[in-house]
């Protein structure tokens, strides 16, 4: 018998995505840290789903202000750096969330943002929307995250987005189960390297490699009936 946990990991709500997103930018423009805030990619023009990640842009004078906000609102599990761009942008996966909906915050210029909110889209071609915030700005004092070094992890954790996407395709009926099975064996190969990997990371890798492994049962479930 399944348990609820095993349920949840594989189907997370719907809701989810737009649940945190809402959160995060209504939480991010009350801020009189933060000069503008927009969404980007599925949550901009709403056809997300409860396997998408959150994409936000934000224009703050303070990013590592703004980090300290998301970690007081959700707290922070693991970060991983843009390879693009410099810290604190980057992905942050939460605490208590599925590890599809991890937070890919990125910090643009005022010039970058205005720039995307009037294309309508993101230099690297997703969807942008601006949020646009008329209510009066508080003076708001995170306790403040110290955005960690995991540029060491890095070679290690590159392969959390590709078997999320990877199980994310099969499960909206667009991937193959044989692309699964590959990411899940190169996660826990670097799974086996457990003294190098920090604990954050490996419980994370833990419970996507979980996923992946209860997508592939009930692949050969159905395979024999």
């Amino acid at each position: 018998m399944q348990s609820q946990y095993e349920d949840t990991i594989l189907y997370p709500y719907a809701s989810s995505t737009f649940r945190l997103a809402d959160e995060i930018v209504r939480s991010f423009s009350e801020s009189s840290g933060v000069n503008k805030v927009g969404v980007a990619g599925p949550l901009a023009v709403g056809e997300h789903d409860g396997y998408d990640e959150i994409q936000i842009v934000v224009s703050s004078a303070n990013p590592e202000f703004v980090v300290g906000l998301l970690d007081d609102l959700f707290p922070v599990r693991y970060y991983r750096q843009f390879s693009h761009m410099d810290q604190p942008s980057g992905r942050f996966w939460l605490h208590d969330e599925s590890p599809f909906n991890f937070v890919a915050l990125a910090f643009y210029s005022e010039l970058e943002f205005t720039a995307a909110a009037n294309n309508g889209e993101l230099v690297h071609g997703p969807p942008f929307q601006e949020h646009v915030f008329s209510g009066e700005k508080k003076t708001m004092h995170p306790r403040g995250y110290e955005v960690p070094d995991t540029s060491r992890e890095s070679t290690l954790s590159k392969n959390l987005e590709p078997t999320l996407d990877a199980i994310r395709s099969v499960m909206r009926g667009t991937g193959e189960m044989a692309r699964v099975r590959d990411c899940v064996l190169e996660l826990q190969s670097v799974q086996g390297q457990a003294r190098s990997l920090s604990p954050a990371l490996s419980t994370l890798l833990e419970d996507v490699i979980q996923i992946g492994a209860r997508l592939i049962s009930i692949d050969i479930q159905s395979q024999k009936s």
